[in-house]
């Protein structure tokens, strides 16, 4: 299929989703600025008819809000699971939480929808189960199996009992910084994992993102989500065609062009800007003008809404929302490491020994530097080396001296966020807001710290190329102030206590902080193993997986290497003795990190 026919398919569509002829005709005026494409777009339309077969059976999903399934199901049965209560409902089917019959343990249970039982929509609702469970991470929802129940596909999934992030933001009440950078960094390293595996998401929202009791945040319902590696099944979304949240979704996908993983970054952005807001960055009073703001409208700035907000956290958020997709972070460590600063464990306080080891590294390159810079200025040696023999001299050196120290400081630390010893040390400095201290309170910053301290010195050689001002008494006074100058330094590390972060005299008064740059260690997922072997054809199945191969036995019984062809994935199969107990349901339930997951259990005679 062309791109030119894609183009055509995806505004066709949006279009007949439309409900008055106004609405498509302001559409169409955006979407179709060439007005022979424009008036073949309204052809199909006048006609009713789609172009092709292809487009006859090609859907539009536009979820501007989720309604609750009805409560009339509960108790019921589905093959071997008894429903407990709905849980939501999406595009593609309707999620209960379910208690398997077998051994009670509870699941989330997604169901096709009836209305979309179609060839298509059942593909494409399997393709969910197969590329969610390919993606095997503590962020993302585990997917225990799929199966069809009386003809119909159902996914079986972790129940994660938080809520969402949706549920996290109250009205008018957004999360606070830390903890939606928190959430969001969750569901970066569950996103990250997806697209290891060149799966991507396509329908990140808050509502998409739930939260364990514990605060774990895992990314789930991959029912829009594509295989880059997959040509077959990414026919099943095909280029061309609009799935998605209008609210959530990047330009591209809006119009039906190609969707890369700079279109998930974009709707993590949307993520996070409503998790500080309360509100996503497009809003419209119907789909058109949805529509229009996403396409051709830039993002206002999160701290609009809430000014707190530290600018360079909005400067990150806008970067995600950039209309172009080159124009945002290329990966998911580059957003990472620009979110870091702003998450819960940004704030480890930086020790004085590492402080000092650091300020050792600042002084040794500024006295690296400074004869340098002091003889452009000076044009001689002489007066350098030997200042004590020109007065006026003296002054300048002293002056040259600190603002070239007062300036090193506030430039880097404003700027940058660290000096080069502090870089070096890995350490940095934060505002009241966790965000850059700018350059007006690194500059109060750097000279109570420094300027201070050369203070006396440059009032002593001031007053002393002209005595008669102050008196011999004082300037005596002034000269043993100034020999004694250095002392200042160290009292202001007097307040420095455990309790309030090593603050020093000077990080109290600027409301700064030393802090330690985050040390982030990724959790890793597991890659998906497929067995192409030619001998599963005629592998002999135990439940519902295929024996490959037999690891041997121990005193529980024999331990079998199995493949789940529903889901294309290899399990190991324990296969007790008759007498064995059957495993606690504490275990079965159990999802900790670096334990096995309980998949399945059946006894037999």
């Amino acid at each position: 299929m062309s791109r030119s026919q894609e183009k055509l398919e995806a505004i066709f569509e949006a279009a007949l989703a439309l409900e008055t002829e106004a609405q498509r005709a302001a559409y169409l005026t955006r979407a179709c600025p060439d007005p022979e494409f424009r008036r073949e777009v309204e052809s199909l339309l006048s006609s009713h008819q789609p172009p092709n077969a292809v487009l006859a059976k090609a859907t539009i999903r536009v979820e501007l809000s989720i309604s609750e399934p009805a409560s009339d199901c509960v108790g019921a049965l589905i093959g071997g699971y008894r429903i407990v209560r709905p849980l939501g409902h999406g595009g593609m089917g309707t999620v209960y939480e379910a208690e398997e019959l077998d051994n009670g343990r509870r699941v989330a249970l997604k169901v096709l929808s009836q209305t979309l039982d179609s060839p298509v929509s059942r593909q494409r609702f399997l393709r969910e189960g197969l590329l969610a469970a390919s993606v095997n991470h503590p962020n993302t929802v585990y997917v225990f199996g799929t199966e069809e129940i009386d003809g119909q596909p159902v996914i079986a999934m972790e129940l994660v009992n938080g809520g969402t992030l949706q549920d996290r933001v109250q009205q008018n009440k957004p999360m606070a910084v830390s903890d939606a950078v928190d959430a969001i960094l969750q569901v970066i390293a569950g996103l990250e994992a997806a697209a290891s595996l060149g799966v991507l998401h396509r329908d990140i929202k808050p509502s998409n993102c739930f939260v364990e009791t514990d605060g774990t945040v895992k990314v789930g319902d991959f029912g829009l989500s594509i295989s880059s590696a997959a040509t077959a099944e990414s026919k099943l979304t095909m280029t061309g065609s609009f799935l998605g949240t209008p609210a959530y979704s990047p330009p591209e996908q809006l119009r039906g062009d190609e969707f890369t993983l700079q279109g998930d970054i974009y709707a993590v952005g949307v993520t996070l800007y409503y998790l500080l807001t309360g509100r996503t960055p497009f809003e419209g009073e119907n789909l058109v003008r949805m529509l229009a703001t996403v396409l051709e409208r830039p993002a206002e700035s999160p701290a609009l809404s809430r000014p707190e907000i530290p600018g360079e956290l909005c400067r990150t958020v806008l970067r995600c929302l950039e209309k172009q997709p080159s124009k945002r972070f290329k990966n998911y460590a580059e957003l990472r490491n620009a979110l870091l600063p702003y998450s819960s464990t940004a704030s480890t306080p930086a020790t004085l020994s590492l402080r000092f080891l650091a300020g050792c590294i600042d002084w040794a390159l500024l006295l690296a530097v400074y004869p340098s810079l002091a003889l452009l200025s000076t044009g001689h040696w002489d007066a350098l080396l030997h200042d004590e023999f020109y007065p006026g001299t003296r002054l300048f050196n002293s002056i040259f001296s600190a603002v070239l120290i007062v300036l090193y400081f506030t430039v880097l630390e404003g700027i940058w966020g660290a000096s080069l010893g502090k870089r070096i040390c890995g350490l940095r400095v934060i505002g009241p807001n966790r965000g850059l201290p700018g350059l007006p309170r690194a500059f109060l910053r750097a000279f109570l710290a420094d300027g201070l301290v050369a203070l006396p010195k440059l009032l002593f050689l001031s007053f002393s190329l002209s005595p008669q001002l102050l008196g011999q008494g004082a300037l005596n006074a002034l000269e043993t102030l100034s020999t004694f100058a250095w002392v200042l330094g160290p009292l202001l590390f007097c307040t420095v206590r455990q309790r309030n972060g090593f603050a020093a005299v000077h990080d109290l008064l600027t409301r700064t902080r030393v802090i330690r740059q985050s040390a982030h260690v990724a959790r890793p997922g597991l890659d998906a193993i497929h067995d192409h072997s030619p001998t599963l054809a005629t592998a002999p199945h135990l439940g519902p997986y295929q024996v490959i191969q037999t690891l041997g036995s121990t005193d529980a019984g024999e331990i079998l290497v199995g493949l789940d062809q529903q889901l294309q994935r290899k399990v190991w199969i324990l296969k007790h003795y008759s007498e064995t107990p059957p495993v606690a349901t504490s275990l079965r339930n159990l999802s900790r990190v670096g334990r096995l997951r309980w998949l399945n259990g059946k006894r037999s005679p």
